[in-house]
């Protein structure tokens, strides 16, 4: 008797993971994108369906709704409640898809590979995705004791202000978010 089994991880970008998404879709289905959703509620008619309320007051109605709304979700609200709004954890995080070949040009082969960078204040985390063909770098950094004040949540940065927060990391770490 076999008591365990291979978990296999692979990595896409979340533009990749989508169209994959989309590509399972049969043809029957009707689908339709870019509409942004205030509401979905059970059909009136008590068969099932629910209804999908839009901004702008347009109207569908589904047998099934798919949310892939981002972090400041409608459908988490709508399935999970009102408190359980997404809150600033105390990080903020500077991120960038980079060519690997670069990548393996400035810090080594490794980046070929998942890596994560521990330091004081923060971690980098690394990874291949469209099928090794770019890398994923995510820099985490501690807000520290301040609060998250922009009402946006994400924000233009510069590479200066990455290199600061980074300042002091080992070559390898700064090589790459150099490159970023």
């Amino acid at each position: 008797m076999e008591i365990a089994s291979e978990i296999v991880h692979c990595n896409a970008s979340r533009v990749q993971f989508l169209d994959g998404l989309v590509k399972l879709i049969p043809k029957s289905v009707k689908v339709e994108f870019g509409k942004k959703v205030i509401d979905v509620i059970p059909s009136a008619d008590g068969k099932g369906q629910m209804k999908i309320i839009f901004e702008g007051g347009l109207e569908r109605e589904a047998n099934a709704v798919i949310g892939c709304d981002g972090i400041r979700s409608a459908c988490r609200r709508i399935l999970l409640g009102q408190d359980s709004r997404a809150i600033y954890s105390g990080k903020y995080a500077y991120r960038k898809v980079v060519n690997m070949e670069k990548a393996v040009e400035v810090v080594g082969e490794e980046v070929r590979n998942r890596l994560i960078y521990l330091g004081k204040g923060g971690h980098v985390l690394m990874f291949p995705i469209r099928r090794g063909e770019m890398l994923n770098v995510v820099a985490f950094k501690d807000g520290g004791e301040k609060e998250w004040a922009d009402k946006r949540w994400v924000v233009p940065s510069d590479r200066e202000d990455l290199l600061e927060d980074f300042k002091g990391w080992n070559r390898k770490v700064r090589n790459i978010l150099k490159v970023c």
